[in-house]
Formats: C-alpha cells, structure tokens, sequence
C-alpha cells in the first residue's frame, strides 16, 4: 500500500473512524462512500496518521476484488513485515507442529509442497491426512488462533484489518470475518462505495450474529474541499466560484477532480516503453505477479526482446523502482524470488483505448509461459492467472489447470468455486473422480449426493473408501447399514487414531436405534485398546448416553482433547456437558459451559454453531430471557444443515412462546407433525409429542388423546419410566387462562443437542 502523507479536510469522518477503531465495543466500522469520492486515499491517509504515532497496533490494508483468498491475503500482509512473519512462522510452528517444512513458508509459496506440510499439521508424530481441522481452512485457524494469542499477549494492543471495495467481499469468507470479531482488541474497517447483495448479506450476518458495528458515511466532494485540494496540490487559493466549477464539471469525480487542479501547474508524466509493457503485463494478470515471473513473461514480448538482449534484467529493475517511487506499483518483500509487484492505481483510463488484438497480445504471451512450464511447479497464485487467462481465451489446458488447483484446495480445506468443480469436469466414470467429488460433498456437508458418488467406485475399493461408506452411511442415517460396513471398516484398519473414530460412529449408530446394550458393549469390549489414541475424547464424548455420571465421562473426555490439543473436540465436549448442567438444574453454570463453547467454536465457522446456539437458548429460557433465547433457537435453526436441529430448534421456540400466546405456540407445534413423521429417528418423535401434548392440553384442545397414544408410544430411550410419569402428570395438571412460568418449567421437555459430529474426511488420506 502506497503511503499518503497529506490529505485535505475530511476532520469529521477522521474523528469518527478513530472513535470506532478505539472502542472497546464496537467491532466494525462501514465507511460508506460512492464511486470516485477519494475515501481509498482518506484511508491510506489514516493508516499513515496512526502508523506515525507509533502506537504498538498492527494495521493492515487490502484492496479487494473478486477473486481475492482474504486469509492469503492477511498473511502476505504479516509477511512484508520481516519481525511480524517471523514471530508469526514461529508461533505457528509451534503451535501446529510441522515435518518436513516450515507450515507457513509452504503456505506463502501456495506450491503443491504446501499440501504435504498440511497434511503434517496438529502432530509432530502423525500425519492429519485430508482434514483439516472441521472443513474449516487451516490458514484460518492459524490466524485466527495467532491474533487471540498475540493480542492478549499485549505483542499488539490492537489489530485492525482495513478492507476496501468492501462489494468484493467473497460470501464464503463470513464466517472468517466473523470469528475475527470475537477476538478482543480485534477490529475490522469496511470501505464501501457501492451498495450491492453482498454488502447486504454481510450487514444482515453482523446483525444476526449480535455484533456491535458503527456505519460512517463519506460523503461526495463539496466546495471547502476543493479549495483545500487546489492549497494542498498547487500552493494557490481557489476562488468558491471556480471551485464550484471544477466540481460540477467533473461531476463530483475526485480524481477528475484532481487531475484538473494538477494542471495548472503540472503535465502528466509519460511511461516510457518498458514502463508501459510492465504495466500491461500486471494489468492484464489482475494486478499483482511476483516479480520473477513478471520479468520471465516481459522477455517473450516481441518489443522487449532486443531490449533485454542489449541491457538485460537489471534494465527492468530500474523501471520497477521508477515505477514504484512514483507510486504506481508497489513491491514487497526483499527476495527476488519472493518479490511480489502490485498495481497501486488504476490503470482502466490508460488501457481502455486498447483494442481487443492488443489485450490477446499480452493474455496470449502470458499463456504461453505458463503453458510452457510443468504445471506441478507452478504456485498457487499463478495458476488462478493461468486459470482465469486460459478460460478467457479458451485453453485446452483449463481442465488439467482446474483439477491441480483442487487438488490443493482439497488438502488446505480452502471452499470450492462450484465453476472451478465444472471446468475440472469430474466424471462420475471414472473411479478416481468419485472418490474426489464424494470428498467435495463431505465439505460441503451434502453427505447423501457424497455418497452416491462413493458408491459408483466399484474396483479400487480401499481403506478410504471402506472409512467414508461406514460413516457416509451414519451421517445418511441408513444405520442398520451403517452398522455393517462400519465394522467391516475396524476390523480392516490398522489405526488406532482411525479406528477410533470409526468406533465412535458405530457407537452412535446403536445409540440411534435404540440398541443401547448393545453400544455398551462395544465400548467396554474396545476402549482400552484406543484409549491412547489422539481421538479417544471422541469416542468418550459419543459414548456418554450409555453412563450413570454423563459428567465425570465429559471431563475424561477433555482431559484427552486437552492432552492432545484437539481444540474443536474440546469445544464440542464443553457444549455438552453445559448442556448435562441445564439438565438438572444447574443453570447458572451450564451458561457458564455454554458460553465458554460459544466463543471457542467461533474460529470453526458458525455451521459448526447450531448446537451450542440451541443449548444457550434453553439455557436463558430457564433464566427468564425470553428475547435472548428465541434469537439463539432462530441461530440455531438457521446454521444447522440436517433435519434434526431444525425441528428441536423449531420445538423450543414453540414452547417458549406458549409463555405469551399460545394459539400461535399452538400453530407452531402442530405445522411440524410432518417433518416429524418423516424423520429417521423415533427420538425425534420422542421429544415432539411429549412436548406437544404439553401445550395441546394448556389449549384443552381435541387432540390430546391422539397425542397421548403417541407419546405411549415413543418412550424415551434411556429412562421411559419418565415419560409415563410426566403423561399422568399432565393428564391431572389444571391450566389457567395465562400459564405460570413454573408450570412451564415443570412441564416443559427442552430439546437439548448435543455434539456427535467428527468430520468424515479426519479418516480420509490422500
């Protein structure tokens, strides 16, 4: 980012921006602008205000555009800072583990070496394989888990990540951006200057997600500011009638604008000819090229060929740094080979008389230097060029280009463009591509169309395959099948990390069919040959339901995820056994559990969130906070992507809101008969008509006999004896016009969640 050391008026939204930034509450700032206004150069202008003062805060900035991989992005930032990327490789290293290189060189190169460092994360002994840390990017978690750290280190007093073309924003990075602004001292600034649905998504997400933010609004360009420009610029005074017409004239454009004023006393300063043809080569790659393979594509441009004959590449280093002394480009890092170059302005107004021959000229010579190499070597960054270039002129390489990029993607748990997923043109013929699209689907939680995928492979039907059936088959609740293959799976896997985790489903599967004796068995017959095993918490945490003192098994469980630093199992586990707390009573504790996991699955993204959104909301309707606990089961419901958490979330929003009006708790409860009925799992129905018959008979309406029949007839699993006492309770119990709240609390059955999930793709290799 270019530096901008002067700046004229704007006092106001300085003084606003700066209180935002400085408040303990608030965590993002919008600065909404409109095109061409000049707040890109207010904000350049307010990181080198702050950076003068040499406060201990880390600022970072970053022009977005719509292909930009934020977390890439926040880490090249780190990176240009000598001191900042090593503390950072360190910490990370230490605090992930690594093998063969170091994690974060490997991520700064985004060359396939990359993928088998990730694979190496979380175990200095062991390999993670294809998982990475719940489908969430390991790069995210590496930042995210670095800034928490530091910040409350005090190696910063604050961080604030400054994001301009805020429109730009990629849906996919939400959840990112959202776990960022749940770390203390933690502030994101976005710089809009056009409204469309992306910013609307992500101002809803902020709201749904409770978070403080603080709008600022740039407003257009007004008669004071000229004149101060034209003082700033020129060292003349402005009369307000010319001033006002340089406003009109250029329609409140800021750089018209300027570029007006400018030439009263300066001409434009021309690009000689190797300037130029570095800056069409950046223009046309999207910007930003390292700066190695900047200059190997410049030689192949037929103008420059004699050139470099007679002066070589130092003659092209000597234009970058004009370049980047008049502040076109910038160049980071102090390696050659780990230079990048970056457009700092916009070159649209110089390019746009360029015809369409010329433009193929240079996308054309760019594609062949990529065309020309191995495409194995080339990193990350320069095959979404080569990507993006070859689909714009048609390359017969797009297929090959889109299946390496992911293969990447798929071991650094980045998301997938779905355009990406059609131009590699998987073929549901060949073997190897289900295998690949079955993995897709998993990420993406689509486990049904995952595993018609995985069921086309018919030859090569190895330790992967047997792992994913077993489970895919969980997750699609085909459990008597499930059951089978998953133990066809243990006796077949050599791991006891592996075999764990499939024994944690298999566990699972007996729990949901009822055949709890069965699932006791197993884990008695089992768990002393895994308990040293990375992933015993797991198999704790799922086997919990078969035991007296749920509490005492949740806390061995976490002794083992804390032993093994498996933060997202030790979440989870805190969630449930906040949940084991609410359940006899113990609320002001179980808030205390439940909140805890709340903020520690905030890194994993907030698909990750629906059971510990649901659990909370029980939990402040016990303490009476009725508001907090509908938003909570409305978050729930939202972030869940199965059947069952949506129903339960739709269960206890019914029942709270029979506190207030019941004809519409009434409304609520019935509309869900048939999502009920349909579902896979009696325990679904166990808790719906329990519940149901609660406020069917506050309403002494006529269907409390019908669902008394079903409530007879989905007992619950563990302690049926209950549900009996609670319908004859029930039967006998005298409803006034307005219920009591403990009459509520003695009747109500909350629909509690809890915590099964292990990622399918954790026993996947590649």
């Amino acid at each position: 980012m270019k530096e901008v050391s002067e700046y004229a008026n704007r006092d106001t939204e300085r003084e606003k921006l700066k209180k935002s930034i400085d408040s303990d509450t608030t965590k993002v700032s919008i600065v909404e602008a409109v095109r061409a206004c000049g707040v890109s150069s207010f904000i350049k202008n307010f990181i080198y205000r702050e950076q003068k003062k040499k406060m201990n805060s880390l600022l970072m900035y970053r022009l977005l555009d719509r292909d930009c991989e934020l977390p890439l992005v926040i880490l090249k930032e780190l990176s240009y800072d000598q001191e900042n990327y090593t503390d950072f490789k360190r910490y990370v290293d230490k605090a992930f583990g690594e093998k063969e290189t170091s994690l974060v060189s490997a991520l700064l190169d985004l060359s396939p070496v990359g993928g088998s460092v990730l694979k190496h994360v979380g175990s200095k002994k062991s390999a993670k394989h294809i998982y990475t840390e719940c489908d969430e990017s390991l790069l995210e978690s590496c930042l995210i888990h670095y800034f928490t750290d530091r910040l409350s280190v005090k190696k910063f007093e604050k961080i604030v990540l400054f994001l301009d073309h805020m429109q730009n924003i990629n849906e996919r990075y939400f959840p990112f951006l959202i776990s960022l602004t749940r770390i203390k001292f933690f502030h994101l600034v976005f710089i809009q200057n056009e409204e469309n649905d992306n910013c609307l998504k992500f101002k809803n997400c902020i709201h749904d997600c409770r978070i403080k933010h603080k709008i600022i609004e740039f407003t257009e360009p007004q008669i004071k500011l000229i004149q101060e420009l034209a003082e700033l610029y020129t060292k003349k005074q402005l009369s307000e009638l010319k001033a006002r017409k340089v406003l009109e004239s250029n329609k409140k454009n800021i750089h018209k604008i300027v570029q007006e004023i400018r030439k009263e006393t300066e001409t434009i300063e021309e690009y000689n000819s190797i300037q130029m043809e570095l800056l069409k080569v950046l223009y046309y790659s999207g910007g930003s090229l390292s700066n190695r393979f900047l200059q190997e594509i410049i030689i192949r441009l037929p103008l420059l060929k004699d050139i470099m004959k007679i002066y070589g590449s130092q003659d092209l280093n000597k234009e970058l740094k004009k370049l980047q002394a008049a502040e076109v480009v910038s160049i980071k890092g102090e390696d050659f080979y780990s230079q990048e170059v970056q457009l700092s302005v916009s070159l649209n107004h110089i390019f746009t008389d360029l015809d369409l021959r010329a433009s193929y000229l240079y996308e054309d010579t760019i594609l062949e230097y990529f065309d020309g190499m191995n495409i194995s070597f080339i990193p990350k960054e320069e095959l979404l060029i080569y990507y993006r270039i070859g689909k714009k002129l048609d390359s017969d390489q797009v297929e090959n280009i889109a299946r390496k990029l992911l293969d990447i993607m798929l071991i650094t748990g980045e998301t997938l463009d779905k355009e990406l997923i059609q131009d590699a043109n998987l073929s549901p013929d060949k073997e190897e591509d289900c295998l690949i699209s079955c993995i897709i689907y998993c990420k993406e939680r689509k486990y049904s169309i995952a595993l018609e995928f995985l069921e086309k492979i018919e030859n090569y039907k190895d330790e992967n395959y047997r792992n994913l059936r077993g489970v895919l088959l969980n997750r699609c609740r085909r459990l008597d099948e499930a059951v089978v293959a998953l133990e066809e799976a243990i006796n077949q896997t050599k791991s006891n990390d592996r075999k764990c985790l499939l024994l944690s489903y298999l566990i699972s599967s007996h729990i949901h069919l009822n055949q709890l004796e069965t699932a006791k068995r197993i884990f008695e017959d089992c768990s002393s040959l895994v308990k040293k095993s990375v992933n015993f918490g797991y198999l704790l945490r799922n086997s919990v339901m078969l035991f007296d003192d749920p509490i005492q098994i949740y806390n061995q469980a976490l002794e083992s995820f804390e032993k093994h630093k498996d933060n997202f199992g030790y979440a989870t586990t805190l969630c449930n056994k906040g949940k084991e707390y609410c359940q006899i009573g113990k609320t002001k504790k179980a808030q205390e559990y439940l909140e805890k996991a709340e903020k520690l699955l905030q890194i994993y993204g907030n698909h990750h969130s629906y059971a510990v959104f649901n659990d909370l909301g029980i939990c402040y309707a016990y303490n009476k906070k009725d508001d907090f606990a509908i938003d909570y089961f409305k978050l729930a419901k939202k972030q869940s992507k199965d059947s069952m958490p949506e129903i339960f979330s739709d269960i206890n929003q019914a029942c709270i809101t029979l506190l207030t009006d019941r004809e519409l708790a009434l409304t609520k409860i019935r509309a869900l008969e048939k999502k009920v009925e349909e579902h896979e799992i009696d325990r679904v129905r166990q808790r719906y008509y329990i519940n149901r018959l609660f406020i069917e008979k506050c309403c002494q309406t006529n269907e409390i006999k019908k669902c008394i029949d079903n409530c007879q007839k989905f007992l619950d699993r563990k302690h049926p004896e209950q549900t009996q006492q609670l319908i004859k309770l029930l039967c006998h119990e005298k409803f006034k016009e307005s219920i009591s709240f403990e009459q509520w609390k003695k009747f109500y059955q909350p629909c509690y969640l809890v915590y099964w999930y292990v990622d399918p793709l954790k026993l996947v290799t590649l």
